[in-house]
């Protein structure tokens, strides 16, 4: 693999994600439901909000195996569809970026 000064943004990104997860995992090396709901409010205040109500319906969907935790494939899950539904707004907060700062 190449130097960490070679990566990419999307090997950043992606670099990003499992820090996330492994700063909140458990012994087992996956999320408890409670870390889960850590993870969304302070990583994703925006999701978090407007799934307030449903934070546990959310986590028992994206556990897909049903052993009552998530793994890192099954994180990435959630994160790639908050993704794909906010794609829009994403593209304007970019766009802002690179207006103010040059770059994204």
């Amino acid at each position: 693999m190449a130097g960490c000064k070679d990566m990419t943004l999307m090997e950043m990104a992606v670099g990003s994600m499992l820090c996330v997860f492994m700063q909140h995992q458990n012994e087992n090396g996956k999320l408890c439901s409670d870390a889960f709901k850590e993870i969304l409010a302070e990583q994703m205040p925006s999701f978090n909000e407007a799934c307030a109500e449903n934070k546990d319906e959310i986590f028992k969907k994206i556990d897909v195996n049903k052993d009552g935790t998530l793994d890192f494939p099954e994180f990435c899950s959630l994160v790639c569809s908050f993704a794909c539904a906010n794609h829009a707004i994403l593209e304007e907060v970019m766009k802002c970026a690179k207006e103010k700062h040059g770059k994204p």
